[in-house]
């Protein structure tokens, strides 16, 4: 199974080490007690995009996320479709008893949505990974701290000084594609669908 998954790593590029990890955190979770998985089974459903039907998707027509909320789906499907061939096979899932696939769909949608949303790039590696306990840090644009990769560990450093007691901020960056990738607007009033709805020029700035 390793030797798999590094070479999905390898041959697909981002696309690849996203599938990478995805496949090893639904495979984590199914052993709910074991490894990664406790830890996984406390991350929270968010009303990611990726969770949207078709109906809510059709709000996003014509907006200025509709290309990058395309493009996720579409890398969504394709990852799904490669980890059902390559690597969720009907011999890995004898050890997994009663998962149906439509189950196995929707663990492979959480993953990559907790990889999207709460994962962080180690340039020095060329890798994606999960930092338990530092993904719990809220995004701020006026970021208390700030995050490093140091010989493979991911290092907090205070980007200013922090008072004892102050909840720590991150800044998640990627102000363009901000809501594809981490579900949510920063700073925005009521949900992201009404304002799709009301055509907010947030989303139709030439409306």
């Amino acid at each position: 199974m390793g030797e798999v998954l590094v070479s999905l790593s390898e041959q697909a590029g981002e696309a690849g080490r996203l599938a990478s990890l995805v496949a090893k955190i639904v495979l984590e979770g199914f052993r709910a007690e074991e490894g990664w998985g406790e830890y996984l089974e406390t991350l929270p459903r968010t009303d990611h995009v990726l969770w949207w039907d078709e109906e809510e998707l059709r709000l996003i027509e014509g907006s200025c996320v509709e290309y990058h909320v395309m493009e996720l789906k579409e890398q969504q499907d394709v990852i799904s479709a490669v980890l059902m061939r390559d690597v969720l096979t009907a011999d890995v899932l004898k050890s997994f008893p009663r998962r149906s696939e439509a189950k196995i769909q929707e663990r492979i949608t959480a993953a990559l949505v907790a990889v999207l949303s709460r994962s962080f790039h180690d340039e020095e590696w060329e890798s994606v990974k999960m930092v338990p306990v530092l993904d719990m840090a809220q995004h701020c644009w006026k970021h208390n701290v700030r995050h490093e990769t140091i010989e493979g560990d991911v290092v907090v450093v205070a980007a200013e000084d922090v008072a004892r007691g102050e909840e720590l901020f991150l800044d998640y960056g990627l102000e363009e594609g901000f809501f594809p990738v981490f579900g949510f607007v920063p700073g925005l009033e009521g949900g992201v669908r009404d304002a799709l709805r009301n055509r907010d020029k947030l989303f139709f700035p030439h409306s």
